[in-house]
């Protein structure tokens, strides 16, 4: 499997005319299974603060499982790369007021195909700008300013209509100057609560965690259960600044020191359809009709992990998992 390698970055922010401050965000990358290996820069973000750091976040939790990493696939933890990029939020460079160009049609060059042009319009005809919503609703290339026009742009992106790196093509402006006062810099929180979880290793991949209600699930392998959380943080990120670093390594340790699952534990399963691969017995017991438990050990054997939360109920001895700081 291939992994984007990421090789640069780049902050810039503006004060559009409505007052707002926009970010673009523009990383340099290449794929590891295409050749040439030739880095480019693209945006991969453009709109406000809240989405800027949910963009950056989203990233940061692909580096857990090695999705993104650095060169010769170099291994990034998500804390660093998140830190890094918000080192660069502090003081994002000015960026110069350009000319959009918005076309429609079926190239993958294009911003709009036939069947999102409509979707495109209305983002701008419900900012008020409805000439510009016409051009896009008959197909014709659109050329908005971006610092006049960057709420609706924005929302093209935000709504899912046209990615970041169609709305901006060119690359960042390399030599503007800084703008800390358009730049995210706030104060680190100094106190914050951190959850309890207990875990428990199900197999050699296999996590299994309890949920807040007291049951039992496979939250699935470990670095699937970072890479959510650390999507997750990016909503507290400006309530409590810079918790996530110790969060994201908290969580990490927990895992990693979860020990496995006791002598005892059971596994009560709904029967159903079962595709999954399996012993003879154990289908037949999944062709019953009531449910049935069995030794966690044989519901592994037989890819238990796969089957949905509400069709497995997982039942522990007395011993207590571990409880670790997330």
């Amino acid at each position: 499997m291939g992994s984007t390698i990421t090789v640069g970055k780049h902050a810039a922010a503006f004060r559009a005319a409505d007052g707002l401050v926009y970010f673009a965000l523009y990383e340099k990358t290449y794929e590891s299974n295409v050749s040439p290996k030739t880095p480019r820069w693209s945006c991969i973000h453009f709109g406000t603060l809240d989405s800027a750091i949910q963009r950056i976040f989203d990233f940061g939790g692909s580096c857990e499982g090695g999705m993104l990493c650095g060169p010769a696939r170099r291994q990034i933890l998500p804390e660093t790369y998140i830190g890094h990029w918000l080192k660069l939020m502090k003081a994002p460079h000015a960026m110069p007021d350009r000319r959009v160009t918005l076309r429609t049609g079926d190239g993958f060059a294009n911003a709009f195909s036939g069947e999102t042009c409509a979707r495109g319009a209305d983002a701008f005809n419900q900012a008020g700008f409805g000439f510009i919503a016409d051009e896009i609703a008959q197909g014709k290339a659109a050329s908005p300013d971006l610092h006049a026009y960057a709420g609706p742009l924005a929302r093209l992106w935000a709504d899912k209509i046209v990615h970041p790196w169609r709305i901006i093509e060119d690359g960042p402006c390399l030599d503007s100057t800084t703008a800390p006062s358009l730049g995210y810099n706030p104060t680190p929180a100094r106190a914050f609560t951190v959850r309890q979880v207990e875990a428990y290793k199900a197999d050699e991949n296999n996590i299994l965690m309890r949920d807040a209600d007291g049951s039992w699930r496979i939250a699935g392998w470990a670095y699937s259960i970072v890479g959510d959380y650390v999507r997750s943080l990016a909503a507290e990120e400006q309530s409590l600044p810079g918790s996530y670093r110790t969060r994201i390594e908290a969580l990490r340790a927990a895992l990693e020191a979860a020990p496995p699952l006791p002598e005892g534990t059971t596994v009560t399963i709904n029967p159903g359809e079962w595709t999954w691969r399996c012993s003879d017995e154990f289908r037949a017991l999944m062709a019953g009709s009531e449910p049935f438990t069995v030794p966690a050990q044989i519901a592994l054997e037989n890819c238990i992990t796969f089957a949905k939360p509400d069709r497995v109920t997982w039942s522990l001895p007395g011993e207590q998992a571990l409880i670790a700081a997330e």
